[in-house]
């Protein structure tokens, strides 16, 4: 987490017993505290978290006219983690990431639904099981560069999760629990990914998602460039298929520069397939501890073999089922572990296009022509 504040804490292995309530998360925290002595073999208890709340302003501009307004306090990204290692001799480390959400903003964290996995790594890389974001996301970064969660991510068009959309709408870019990962080690900047899910928790019963992902990435000296390709089987329902590649390229310098490109597949229950491309642009520009943003994003209309209207989530085989989204924004850093943010972020469908926001915007305010949102916050890290 950038710019978070740990504390190290000396501890042995600690079992401990919680259910899926938040409410269990203090007593989590106590258990391992309570218990931390100092061990034989050197291993580290790590705590950090990150408090992220704005008020937002939303507005929908509909097709027949009417406009749809809500105000609200949004809380992205808020979270509590704690990470562990402990070196098992040579390169050997066994580790664990156990990140939950906090809700400042109406009171309903939850427990273990970020990134809650466990891990082994050394000289060949790193082996990971449990609850992952997929390979795609990392090649995301370039639109997560701005570091400030909200609703400008680009996801409303991205991998077709806008409105909130899950594994079984054919979204590209969920949490994954069930996951295994495989990273290689890095050489020469260079460093490649392959990993498998089985995801049970689809609406269906006896039916389990599986989704298989390759990528890799590279870095160094102010570039980034990613690629990954993810396959997605009975996410939707039993036979269907989902595919999706993307591609970006990030230049950190005077003016950051980010391009990414993505390629949507999905296959039908007749057999025929839906296709839809994403095209994307971020500049930043850095003074200092302070930064200017503005990202852009293009999604084309639904295409390919598919019967006209058929429909994955936003994605459609109509003509001018696409849409444009742009967000523009600036962060103040007043220290390292506290920063204040404003932007602004605008969807605008074309007449056949059904592009939203966030889950809880696309309920009050629908899938209108127009949809926007100002957004003011602060984030304190710890």
């Amino acid at each position: 987490m950038t710019g978070a504040r740990w504390a190290p804490v000396a501890a042995q292995q600690t079992a401990v017993r919680a259910s899926s309530s938040f409410n269990t998360l203090p007593l989590l925290l106590l258990a391992a505290l309570a218990t931390a002595t100092p061990a034989v073999a050197e291993s580290t208890l790590q705590v950090a978290g990150e408090l992220n709340l704005s008020l937002a302003h939303y507005r929908g501009h509909q097709e027949a006219g009417g406009l749809h307004t809500q105000t609200r306090l949004d809380s992205y990204g808020s979270r509590l983690t704690l990470r562990g290692t402990e070196a098992l001799g040579g390169s050997l480390k066994a580790s664990f990431t156990l990140a939950s959400s906090l809700g400042p903003d109406d009171g309903r964290g939850r427990f273990c639904s970020r990134d809650c996995w466990v891990a082994l790594s050394g000289d060949f890389g790193m082996l990971k099981l449990g609850r992952l974001l997929p390979i795609y996301d990392d090649v995301s970064v370039p639109w997560y560069f701005i570091e400030t969660p909200g609703t400008h991510n680009p996801l409303a068009l991205w991998a077709n999760c806008g409105g909130g959309a899950g594994l079984e709408s054919g979204c590209l870019d969920n949490y994954l629990p069930g996951s295994l990962r495989y990273d290689t080690p890095r050489v020469s900047g260079w460093s490649a990914s392959a990993s498998a899910s089985r995801v049970e928790d689809v609406p269906e019963p006896g039916r389990a998602a599986k989704v298989y992902t390759l990528g890799g990435d590279y870095r160094d000296a102010g570039w980034y460039m990613g690629y990954a390709a993810q396959i997605q089987d009975d996410a939707r329902g039993a036979g269907l298929r989902d595919t999706g590649f993307t591609v970006s390229l990030l230049y950190k310098g005077p003016l950051t520069l980010g391009l990414g490109y993505e390629h949507l597949r999905y296959k039908m229950a007749g057999g025929e397939t839906l296709r839809r491309d994403y095209l994307g642009l971020l500049l930043a520009r850095y003074t200092g501890p302070h930064a200017t943003w503005f990202n852009l994003g293009r999604a084309g209309s639904g295409h390919g073999d598919a019967a006209r209207g058929a429909t994955v989530n936003a994605v459609s085989q109509l003509p001018r089922s696409g849409a444009w989204m742009w967000s523009v924004g600036q962060h103040y850093k007043i220290s390292p572990t506290v920063k204040l943010y404003g932007f602004y972020t605008e969807i605008r469908n074309e007449p056949h296009g059904a592009y939203a926001l966030d889950a809880a915007s696309a309920k009050w305010l629908g899938r209108g022509r127009r949809l926007s949102t100002w957004a003011l916050g602060y984030i304190v890290r710890f």
